[in-house]
């Protein structure tokens, strides 16, 4: 790399150490709960999915596990 600048990856790669995680927080790709979720960045809040695993960690006692089905992209 040139000048000393850090490598980074490309624009369509996700990190997995994008943000700094807390001692309370966790990272999580649907795409890894649910390969057929394709759920993009402005869909997230309406994603019956994520919606679950939020719901699940803010009461654990009563965690649901999300149920997979397919999720189209929203087009912006």
């Amino acid at each position: 790399m040139q000048g000393g600048a850090a490598e980074r990856p490309p624009a369509n790669q996700v990190s997995r150490n994008l943000f700094a995680a807390g001692p309370l927080s966790k990272h999580v790709l649907l795409q890894d709960v649910c390969a057929l979720d394709h759920t993009e960045h402005l869909g997230i809040p309406y994603d019956p999915i994520a919606g679950r695993l939020v719901l699940s960690a803010l009461d654990p006692a009563h965690a649901k596990a999300p149920a997979c089905r397919f999720a189209p992209p929203v087009p912006s």
